[in-house]
């Protein structure tokens, strides 16, 4: 509870520091009235997004989505670990494990990332049958990245080929 003494005068709560893993919240603007006592305080809810980062892995040559796996390498050098929400979705943890995979759609969903370890780069770990492996893909997580706004992130393979020449 935090009492506010000034009555009918805009106020401001905004969060001095973010959880890791979330973006920080939205600032919140009320006033205080008469009605605004012990009996009736007035109420201000913050609502904290996690971020997110969507990746859609796909043939460079026919647009076919690839069940692939992928390192997510932090800023500071380290793979990050993961745990397999039921949804399907990737959750940032520290006793997970270090490659997730894309489903068959070609798509994968990690949340709750540091802002604070990023440019992060995605990185194949498993080298796809018919295909190099592709370069690493960074990707600059920012406030705006939540759940339902995640930063997109696109990785293409293209196939080996040969060309044969009598």
């Amino acid at each position: 509870v935090l009492y506010l003494h000034q009555k009918d005068k805009p106020y401001i709560i905004e969060e001095a520091a973010v959880v890791d893993g979330y973006v920080p919240g939205q600032k919140v603007e009320f006033t205080m009235t008469q009605e605004n006592g012990l009996d009736n305080p007035a109420k201000v809810e913050f609502v904290n997004k996690p971020t997110a980062i969507e990746l859609t892995k796909t043939d460079s040559y026919d647009e076919q989505p690839m069940a692939v796996g992928f390192k997510v390498v932090g800023a500071d050098g380290k793979a990050t670990k993961f745990t397999k929400l039921e949804s399907g979705e990737y959750r940032c943890s520290a006793e997970g494990e270090e490659v997730i995979h894309t489903g068959e759609d070609g798509k994968l969903k990690v949340m709750y990332l540091p802002l604070g370890n990023a440019p992060y780069s995605f990185e194949e770990a498993e080298k796809p049958a018919g295909y190099g492996i592709a370069e690493p893909v960074k990707a600059e997580l920012k406030d705006e990245n939540t759940y339902e706004k995640p930063l997109l992130v696109a990785v293409k393979n293209t196939p080996l080929a040969l060309e044969l020449f009598k």
